[in-house]
């Protein structure tokens, strides 16, 4: 389990900073072997992808349209 952990942390640092190709080998091969570690690293990718499909905006009228919509639902006293 100690393995794993060191593995998942090489993973989850492949996808904030460049690894080298001899760490990028060594994820490769532990998770041709790991199921658990290959189903890890297939969740990280997946939350990654999702998290760049938001797109925060701070268009005025889409923050006037908002606030309009806020203040219908939830009127201030």
């Amino acid at each position: 389990m100690e393995g794993d952990k060191r593995f998942r942390e090489l993973i989850d640092r492949s996808f904030v900073e460049e690894v080298s190709e001899g760490e990028r080998q060594l994820i490769h091969d532990h998770i041709r072997d790991c199921d658990g570690c290959k189903r890890y690293l297939e969740l990280t990718a997946r939350t990654i992808r999702g998290l760049r499909e938001f797109t925060f905006t701070s268009e005025r009228s889409r923050c006037q349209l908002w606030d309009r919509h806020l203040s219908t639902r939830w009127p201030s006293s």
